[in-house]
């Protein structure tokens, strides 16, 4: 649930920003109340769980060494992953302003599916684990399978059509200039998209 509001409750709170009239400094201040509450909620259930969260850490160093021998490789992928998401979008800017813009609001429509995509992961994974503890290794392989499967299907349904009508929807919700503009590279990134979002998805349940 919590994984579900994170993905949902900050683009509610940009869009009723932005349909109050707040203007741009409104929307970037919803979004900023919108994530001190959901950290805050957070924090508040890492306190109150099974095993609460204890914020002055008792240091073991064998433990220590062996979480961050994990946590290195984890985060240099997530910065591998930021620079291929974003990264692009400083080697677009000499390209003016204008390009830009569309550039950047074309490929961040396509990086909110990968996003809702790493849910499925995400929420699967607690089922994989009990069908391990349950059934086995196997079993467990092949519900690992099944959700590699659906998100590969779930993936296509929102990229295929994304592809095909991307530039019509940049005309019509943003400028008609931008579906001219996108016509000739939109469907590449969306088809990069999809790729990125099936890597996350096999590293998300892996993980």
């Amino acid at each position: 649930w919590m994984q579900l509001g994170i993905a949902v409750v900050p683009v509610l709170a940009a869009v009723l920003a932005v349909y109050s009239g707040l203007g741009l400094n409104g929307f970037f201040l919803s979004q900023a109340a919108v994530w001190a509450a959901i950290g805050c909620l957070a924090f508040y259930a890492a306190r109150r769980g099974p095993e609460p969260l204890e914020i002055r850490p008792n240091w073991h160093s064998a433990e220590l060494a062996q979480t961050l021998g994990y946590a290195r490789w984890a985060f240099l992928l997530q910065v591998c992953f930021t620079l291929q998401s974003y990264g692009d979008r400083f080697l677009a800017a000499p390209m003016g302003s204008a390009a830009l813009n569309v550039y950047g609001i074309g490929t961040s429509l396509t990086l909110q599916v990968v996003a809702a995509l790493g849910l499925v992961s995400t929420l699967v994974v607690p089922a994989i684990s009990k069908v391990h503890a349950e059934h086995g290794l196997e079993r467990a392989g092949r519900a690992h399978g099944l959700a590699l499967r659906a998100t590969f299907w779930v993936g296509a349904a929102f990229f295929v059509p994304l592809a095909a009508g991307g530039p019509s929807l940049l005309g019509y919700w943003v400028d008609p200039a931008f579906e001219t503009s996108a016509q000739a590279w939109y469907m590449w990134v969306c088809v990069g998209s999809f790729w990125a979002a099936l890597a996350g998805s096999v590293h998300g349940t892996l993980l």
